[in-house]
């Protein structure tokens, strides 16, 4: 296990012999940051030396073919430009021995469905596998299976957009104020309020209902926001931790990618002890998950040195401004010796579910 550098893993930032088959886009509300990822993993692709082709897929959920020479440009988003195809696209590239790398963020795409259909298809493709995805991506599910293995995190609820406001006010008011008011199953804070007071909680659960039934509430948390990168479920990297600095009330969506107001820390600057205790945390998270492949664990430090998980984000964006390759890239090790890694495990992991007996007895 390794931290904080690459050397000893790979020779060199190259990606030989393989087809990488980059997709991007989706129908979940994360399309435009997914084709911003897209982007950056196709030129980190090329520059290593592997043959890229895409999958572009529609905000309707229409599937298009990118062909190696109409990959998006310098600077520019994944575009979606190519001939309708199916999802026999995935058979078709298994019959290549191709790798499939998801750029999807959020539902139909991180959050174990579309790695299903490539597990049905028989592809190898980069990642968490399916219940890792699965798990990390539906908050609620994943902050009462982490519960029950002791790990620290914030107090929380979970409720039900059909649930009435009462309901929701009698289950939550233990918690106090101010309160964060969560979709279960989204990402990039999309739908995510910041509740001051009872008038407020059921605007703020009718926003987040839009997007998901279950809904999580959390107690705010007055803290630092870390945030840590693992890379590679064997011989295992972490980064140093990260911080952001928000410019908005909270690290919303609009902080994230539109008002350019939040700045990052790269390494935060932590006593010894608690960036440790970040690191240490990290690895147990992505342990009890099954999501070391690739994951950013989101963490609050409190003013007294607590340590407490926010989330895990087994898809972290790939734009200039993401935490993920930033955190990476501190530690010496470049987006494509990240993809170069994931490609090597994506294959080790496909050949050895090849292996697997099928047979009865």
């Amino acid at each position: 296990m390794s931290s904080g550098t690459a050397s000893g893993v790979f020779a060199a930032d190259e990606i030989p012999g393989s087809e990488l088959v980059i997709v991007a886009g989706g129908r979940s509300a994360e399309h435009d940051v997914s084709l911003v990822s897209g982007a950056h993993l196709w030129s980190a692709a090329v520059e290593g030396g592997a043959d890229v082709t895409g999958i572009g897929i529609s905000r309707d959920g229409v599937w298009h073919h990118i062909a190696s020479d109409h990959g998006p440009e310098t600077g520019a988003p994944f575009a979606i430009n190519g001939p309708e195809i199916g999802i026999g696209a995935l058979v078709a590239a298994a019959q290549r021995g191709a790798v499939v790398v998801p750029a999807l963020h959020g539902p139909l795409g991180e959050d174990g469905t579309f790695q299903g259909a490539c597990e049905v298809a028989g592809v190898a493709y980069t990642g968490a596998g399916v219940l890792a995805s699965a798990l990390c991506m539906n908050k609620a599910v994943a902050k009462r299976f982490l519960a029950g293995a002791g790990i620290p995190q914030t107090p929380f609820v979970v409720v039900n957009g059909s649930d009435s406001i009462d309901t929701v006010r009698e289950r939550s008011q233990h918690l106090g104020f101010p309160l964060f008011v969560k979709p279960s199953s989204m990402g990039s804070s999309i739908g995510v309020s910041k509740v001051g007071d009872q008038d407020a909680l059921a605007a703020a659960v009718a926003r987040a209902g839009a997007y998901d039934d279950c809904i999580v509430i959390e107690q705010a948390v007055i803290g630092r926001e870390i945030e840590i990168a693992v890379l590679g479920r064997r011989d295992t990297m972490v980064s140093r931790p990260g911080e952001i600095h928000v410019g908005a009330e909270f690290y919303d969506y609009h902080d994230k990618y539109t008002d350019d107001r939040a700045t990052a820390s790269v390494p935060a600057d932590l006593p010894a002890a608690v960036a440790q205790r970040v690191h240490e945390l990290a690895l147990e998270v992505t342990s009890v998950l099954g999501c070391r492949e690739m994951a950013r664990c989101d963490m609050f430090v409190t003013e007294d040195g607590a340590v407490l998980l926010n989330e895990v984000n087994t898809i972290p964006g790939f734009t200039p401004i993401s935490m993920y390759p930033k955190m990476m890239n501190d530690v010496g090790v470049s987006t494509v010796h990240i993809l170069n890694r994931l490609v090597a495990d994506a294959r080790a992991r496909h050949a050895r579910s090849q292996q697997r007996s099928t047979a009865h007895g």
